[in-house]
């Protein structure tokens, strides 16, 4: 079952142990090499300052929030060795454009579907303003990215828009 990116944003995060709301996971970290959330930027209810919650520290994903063990899932950042890179490298889907191998823009990201390992499934793409005023909508698989740089996206060139707006795969 595939999830929208807005069920990842502002989402409480409960304690197992107290039963009760620690903070807030306010923005997924996206690790832009697999396209993976790793964790998301925290808000801690009782201290003040930048903290990060780990995937790994998650038990369950309820419609109340993340569900974890207790308060010290919520780490510092500086804590999180290896998620340093991905956590400073602030990669954001949401807003990235998307261009063909061949260069020609296909529009920007505006929303994104992640499975239930958490991995990037789907990219919903909205077409430049010309060519958007038909109203139809880009969706683009994860096998169809070819690179991911910090400017754009870029997916194959064999990815062809259809009627419903549904990229397809050309075939020879």
């Amino acid at each position: 079952m595939l999830r929208l990116s807005n069920s990842f944003y502002d989402r409480s995060i409960m304690s197992l142990r107290t039963g009760g709301k620690i903070g807030i996971a306010d923005t997924p970290i996206v690790n832009p090499n697999n396209l993976k959330i790793v964790g998301w930027h925290a808000r801690d209810v009782s201290q003040k300052g930048s903290f990060v919650l780990p995937f790994s520290e998650v038990r369950d994903f309820i419609t109340k929030g993340l569900v974890v063990d207790d308060h010290d899932a919520i780490t510092s950042p500086d804590d999180l060795v290896r998620m340093k890179p991905v956590i400073e490298a602030n990669f954001e889907i949401t807003g990235k454009s998307v261009v063909t191998e061949s260069k020609k823009k296909l529009g920007k990201v505006v929303d994104f579907a992640v499975d239930e390992s958490f991995y990037v499934q789907k990219l919903y793409v909205n077409p430049p303003l010309l060519k958007g005023l038909s109203g139809n909508q880009l969706l683009i698989g994860r096998n169809e990215i070819v690179e991911i740089n910090d400017k754009y996206i870029t997916v194959s060139d064999a990815t062809v828009k259809v009627g419903n707006g549904a990229p397809v795969r050309a075939r020879a």
